[in-house]
């Protein structure tokens, strides 16, 4: 992921003040935060977020250490601003001896809210419209036997679960299919 560095003058890089990033710039970065986030994973916090803000802007020179915390927590604002939180709000409200200062609720962790993006959740509809569209051509008994007939040809011998594994995920129907086993299971002996 490439960073959006900030304007150089005349060779020279700027060096940053919290109150010197344009709020377009912040909000720039906060997308290209989702973006890289959301390529590594389907959800993420807080910390997330602000490790990879950090990794965007590690080049940049400010003015102090102060000035970088800031652009930092404001580029990690702006990631979240463009993020879709999946945890409910509090649908109710704590009494002030259960508020900390910042108004959130003790009985909630702070920073605990997941997110994700409006890419992802739509690749995930997509997925599942896949599994529920019945539109593939089932393979037949006949077809299965071939097959299975086949890999052991090839010294590839299924045991019964594989076998029936397969003659479900190739039986189905289905446009996509899922088969969730242990690791190493199923690979093809050498």
């Amino acid at each position: 992921m490439t960073s959006h560095a900030p304007a150089q003058s005349h060779g020279t890089p700027l060096v940053l003040r919290a109150d010197g990033v344009p709020l377009d710039v912040l909000a720039r970065i906060g997308a290209g935060v989702v973006t890289a986030v959301g390529d590594k994973r389907s959800t993420w916090w807080r910390w997330n977020r602000y490790a990879e803000a950090a990794r965007q802007t590690m080049h940049w020179r400010f003015a102090s250490a102060e000035d970088r915390e800031a652009i930092v927590g404001l580029v990690v604002e702006a990631a979240e601003e463009a993020s879709v939180r999946l945890a409910p709000p509090n649908l109710a409200s704590s009494p002030a001896a259960f508020t900390r200062a910042h108004g959130t609720s003790v009985f909630r962790p702070v920073h605990s809210t997941i997110f994700s993006s409006e890419a992802q959740l739509a690749a995930e509809d997509q997925l599942r419209a896949s599994a529920t569209n019945l539109s593939a051509p089932p393979l037949s008994a006949d077809g299965l036997g071939q097959l299975a007939h086949r890999l052991e040809v090839d010294c590839r011998l299924l045991g019964g679960d594989q076998l029936a594994a397969l003659a479900a995920v190739v039986g189905s129907g289905r446009a996509l299919d899922v088969l969730v086993g242990p690791a190493g299971e199923g690979k093809p002996p050498p």
